[in-house]
Parts: C-alpha cells; structure tokens; sequence
C-alpha cells in the first residue's frame, strides 16, 4: 500500500511540475527534458500497474483506479508544462514541433509498455512558446515565477568585447536594474540570463540551471557577477559541473551552474572531468564562486578583485614595451642584416625585441631603438622612411593618444629596457601545459607588451611563480585566451597569497630555483634547438626538469599548510581563503574554525585511502603562523630585497647597479 500510494503520488506530481527555458533556441533542451520526464513516467506507470495487479482486490484496489478503464488516463505530463522564448520566429516554431514530434513518439513507447493503445488525437494542449527577446522580456508573463519549478537552457555565447550595440544597451540596463552599473563592461551577455534568472527564482523559488561559457567562473567576471546574481536574491550554487569542452557545433568550454534559495540544500554536488573524459562528483558544504569547494571560505561568493599594486609585498610587476608602429620598427633577421649592410651604425640600436611567443619557442625578432641614436642615424634613407611610416599610422589612429605620439615617431607608447637581468612571464601560455614558462631575459632584449616583467626578482620569487600552486591560482583567476591561460598583472599577480613566514621563510624555495635552471640547461645542452614549449609539454617534459618542480611543488605546498594538497581545486580553495583573509580587515573566528574542519576532514579523507599525510589533529590553524591582514587597495612595502648573486641568463639576476625604470611617453596610453 505504502508503496502504491507513494509512486501515486510522484506521478501526479510529475503532472504538475512546469519548466522555462528563455533562450530555447530550436528546443533542444526542452525536448531533452520533456523526452526523460516521459521516460521515467512510463516506468513509473508499470510499476503502478504491477502494483494494481498484486493488489486486486484488496483495500488498496482505489489507488490505481485512474489506470483502468477503457481510455485510461497514463500519463500526466503533457507539452503545455513547458515554455521558452526564442528571439528568432522560426526556431520558435520548430520548438513547438518538435515538442509534439516528441509527444507522439513517447505516447508510442508508452503503447508498447502498457500493451494498451494510448493517442492524444485530437491535440488539446500546446508547448508555450514565446517569440521575444528574453533580456527584454519579463518572465512572468510567459510563466509566473511562483508556478515554475524549473529554469535551465543555454543562452548565447557571446564575450563582453563582441556584443553588439543593442546588447551592449541590454547589459547596461539588466546591470543597473540589479545595482550594479559598472558591471555590464566586464560581463559576457549569457550573465544577463543569470541576473535575470537570479531575480526569477527569488520571486518564485524556482531552481535555475544553465549553461555557460567558463568565463563566467574566472577571470574578473566571478566578482562582478555573483553578487548581482546570489547576494541580491538571497540564492547559493548548489551544484555546478566545473569547465569542459562543449563539442556540439559551438567547439568553446563551459560550465553548468544551478542556483537555489539558500538553506534548500545542506550538501552541494560539484562534478568535474578527469583526464579520461569521466565525470567524477564530490559533496560538499559550500560551491565558491569560481566553482571550486567553498567549505572553507567565510563567503562562498569571494571574488578576487583587481589591484595596481600588490597586496602580498611582491616586487612590482609591468607590462613590456608597446611600439604602436603597425610594425615598422620591429625586424627580422633578414630585414636586420639587409639594413646594417645599408646602415652599420645602426648595429648599437637594433635590440632583441621578444614577445611571450619569441620567448618561449626561441623566435628572433629585432627592434629599432632610436630614442638615443644620432641624428646620421635618424636620418639614413634605410630608416628615415620607417619614421615616415610610424608617423603616418599614428596620424591616422582613432585613438586620442596615439595620435598625439605621431610627432615622436622614435618614442613608443609605453617603453621599457631594463639594464640588468629581469624575470619574464608570458601574456599567454597553452592550457596542456601543467605549469607556465617563466624565465630570465637580460640587456640589451626588449620585452615587447605581450610580456609582464619583473626587475628586481630574486630567486625565491622565481620559484614561487614557477610552482603549481601559483599556477593552479592564475589558471582559475586570471581568466583564458580562447583556451589558453591568460596571465594578467592586477588579478594574478598583485592578488596571489604568499605563504606565511616572509621573506625569510621564501630565501628556503632559493636551492629549488637552482635545481629547475640548472635541469633546463642540461636539456639545452642535449638539445641546442628545445625551445621552452618544447620543455613544457605536459607529455614530453624533461625528466630531470619534472622532478625539479615536482620538488619544488612539494615545498611550497608545506609553506601553506602541513597537509598536503589532493588537487589543484584543492589548491584554489586554500588560496581563495587566504585571500579572504588577505583583503579583509578580520575574520570571524568561527569562520577560521570552519576552515580547519574542512582541511581536517580533507585530511582525513587522504589517511583513510592511503596517502601519505599528516593527521588531521596536526592541521595547521590558518593564519597560525601570523602574517599581517590589510585591507584590499593597500599599498605594502617590498617584501624583497634586490638579489645578491650573480647569474646567467639561465639563472637569477644580479643586483643591478642603475636601475632604469621603465617610461610612459607623456601622452601614451
């Protein structure tokens, strides 16, 4: 009986559950959802009619007694419970039916199962499909918010640097509705789908479930977006699918966020891709906003925000040289040779001039540098016209300030030529590698704007940005290129969490610095043409130079806390409260007790597989080690002197002499 009257129960309730998705498109997801919400009624319905055969006759006969009868009424879901919007009239069509497409073939696997005729002819009820724009569109007229039960869909991919006019106007109006008017320059438009749907569900109470572009859970968006989406509505990510490749037509990678009211749900679910394509799911307390295990944040919805300076007393950090010369001061071997045959004297001022690709696939380019080149130089026919030709392009540049450099063809829009060796961090680096190619370049090379470069980088800092951890923080926070990681200045760098201990606990990394130099000339000295990719392969790394960051990663990792890290996910979430902590003027204590359950637990977890760690009665409590908070914005002092020894280009910097300071001409952007 029990039985009976609970699979009762879910069918009618299956009847009464009504779906939206506002951007339908042709009605895939629609039609996905209404095809299993029929599947699983059929089987609902057999187990219902077994049950009424076991019972016949009994006091629990009733119960299937809309199941008899010469037409009875089998199933309870019907089209009408689904609606979208779709922009463009015909796929709103087609939605519609393929809808009813769908109907007819489930009413026939329904046939089979039952072995009873079972036809919805004449058609009563229709899919409510409404042709509208969804982001100027109020949802409830399509379905009232307090009658859905479910949002999902995909809305359109589109980068918030190729929106249109039109939706660029929507962004900023959907923003400034939800309160946050700068917002919309930094948003994707599938955020505007988010901010709506937030909206809808706290209306309502619906559960959300979308699909999006990975964009949204890193680089600068996550602080931008979230609190618009989750604080304001008062809703939590219950559970997300962390980035994976989205091969149907569209060749992006994406993520699936659901929201829901906060409270609904004590365990969230996060699932993620292992290497072979499996998914692999993990519970836990909190789903951070960069998708990762929140547990230990005292705000899930942390989100890393920009800073000029840095916050973690690293060195500073700039941008390599912008020539802004449509490329006609930058040559090539041959171009280089063909002109010193023309103009010896201009050998002094044709510098190497490497971007992050010239650096890390050993590419040979050449700059001319003619801030203080003589005028014979100036004036030789083989440059002259080049000059001639920057200042024509500048001319005719939209731009205010590039316009303004046209009189100064040999000053570039930002310059930079250090005179010691400088530590150099490619603009972008493949997502197959596992770490990111920093090295040492040294004068007279001039890094060009597609390289960060920092002038009084010792070897400790070197080893701190060549290890996993920093890797695992600028692969989530500092946003992709395409696929590819993108490394930026203000969100990677001026925000990453040193560990505790200072300078003098970060002089310990200095011996595993040694060891990945040195690994990387040995492997240049077995192989003269292996470029730096060609060393990074994930697959065809070096094994002397794996080891040596397999050494490094193990020692940084402690430096955080005593357990060591399963995961980088793992990784992220210690850095995200360390952060927290970082940018905040105190943490609650409760929260730094919530954090150390949650190490303890994942420390537990690693004891009872297996692993070599360290009981969780030894964890670390956060911050134990002291380390002073500041508040985000504040200026710190170098944590770092200047290095002492002397070095190769393949090793560390020596302490330079005249440190010259990079310039921005007056009127540069």
């Amino acid at each position: 009986e029990y039985r009976a009257r609970e699979l009762r129960a879910l069918h009618e309730k299956m009847g009464e559950l009504k779906f939206l998705d506002p951007a339908c498109g042709c009605g895939n997801f629609l039609v996905v959802a209404y095809k299993e919400l029929r599947g699983l009624e059929i089987d609902i319905i057999r187990d219902r009619i077994d049950c009424m055969e076991r019972s016949r006759g009994t006091q629990t006969d009733s119960l299937d007694d809309d199941l008899r009868g010469d037409n009875p009424a089998f199933s309870r879901v019907d089209v009408h419970q689904f609606h979208g919007i779709e922009l463009n009239p015909f796929a709103a069509k087609l939605t519609e039916a393929s809808l009813w497409m769908m109907d007819h073939l489930m009413n026939r696997k329904l046939t089979r199962r039952v072995t009873k005729p079972y036809l919805r002819i004449p058609v009563r009820k229709n899919p409510q499909i409404w042709c509208a724009d969804a982001l100027d569109l109020e949802w409830s007229q399509v379905l009232k918010a307090k009658e859905c039960d479910y949002v999902i869909g995909n809305p359109p991919f589109k980068g918030y640097n190729s929106q249109s006019d039109e939706q660029s106007a929507q962004m900023e109006r959907i923003t400034k509705w939800a309160g946050g008017r700068k917002a919309a320059k930094s948003l994707d438009l599938v955020a505007g789908w988010f901010i709506k749907g937030g909206d809808y569900a706290r209306r309502g109470g619906a559960s959300v479930g979308l699909v999006a572009t990975n964009s949204i859970a890193q680089g600068m968006q996550p602080a931008h977006l979230w609190p618009l989406v989750l604080d304001r509505n008062g809703l939590e990510i219950t559970a997300a699918h962390q980035t994976f490749p989205w091969d149907h037509g569209a060749k992006v990678h994406v993520v699936t966020v659901q929201m829901e009211a906060k409270g609904k749900r004590a365990q969230k679910r996060l699932f993620s891709q292992a290497p072979d394509g499996s998914v692999v799911a993990q519970s836990v307390g909190a789903i951070s906003s960069y998708l990762t295990d929140g547990s230990g944040l005292a705000n899930p919805q942390v989100g890393v925000v920009r800073s000029n300076v840095p916050l973690n007393g690293l060195p500073p950090i700039e941008m390599g040289t912008q020539p802004l010369d449509n490329g006609r001061l930058i040559l090539s071997d041959d171009e280089r040779a063909a002109l010193l045959r023309d103009c010896p004297a201009a050998k002094p001022y044709c510098r190497p001039f490497l971007s992050g690709r010239d650096f890390l696939h050993n590419q040979s380019r050449h700059i001319l540098w003619l801030e203080d080149a003589p005028t014979k130089v100036r004036q030789h026919p083989t440059v002259r016209p080049r000059l001639v030709a920057v200042q024509s392009f500048r001319w005719r540049s939209p731009r205010d300030a590039t316009r303004q450099l046209a009189s100064m063809p040999t000053q570039f829009g930002k310059q930079c030529a250090p005179d010691a060796p400088f530590l150099v961090i490619p603009q972008t680096s493949s997502e197959r590698r596992n770490y990111i190619p920093i090295g040492y370049l040294e004068p007279p090379a001039v890094p060009s704007n597609k390289i960060y470069l920092v002038q009084d980088a010792g070897k400790e800092v070197f080893a701190l940005l060549n290890s996993r951890m920093h890797n695992a923080w600028v692969k989530r926070v500092g946003g992709r290129m395409k696929s590819d990681i993108s490394y930026s200045t203000d969100l990677c760098y001026n925000t990453f969490p040193v560990p505790p201990g200072g300078k003098d606990a970060l002089r310990k990394l200095e011996p595993h610095a040694d060891d990945i130099l040195a690994a990387r000339a040995e492997a240049k000295d077995k192989d003269p043409e292996i470029t730096l990719a060609q060393m990074y392969d994930s697959v065809a790394m070096p094994p002397q130079l794996r080891k040596a960051h397999e050494a490094l990663d193990k020692a940084v990792d402690r430096m955080y806390r005593r357990t060591p890290f399963p995961s980088d996910q793992s990784r992220l979430g210690h850095l995200l409260a360390e952060y927290e902590k970082m940018t905040s003027p105190a943490i609650d204590a409760k929260h730094e007790s919530r954090q150390r359950r949650a190490e303890a637990k994942e420390a537990g977890k690693m004891l009872r597989a297996g692993r070599q760690g360290t009981p969780a009665k030894l964890v670390a409590a956060p911050g134990a080690q002291g380390g002073a908070k500041v508040r985000s914005g504040d200026t710190l002092p170098p944590l770092f002197d200047r290095p002492e020894s002397s070095l190769n280009p393949q090793q560390a910097p020596s302490k330079p002499k005249h440190r010259r300071t990079s310039t921005r001409t007056k009127g540069g952007p």
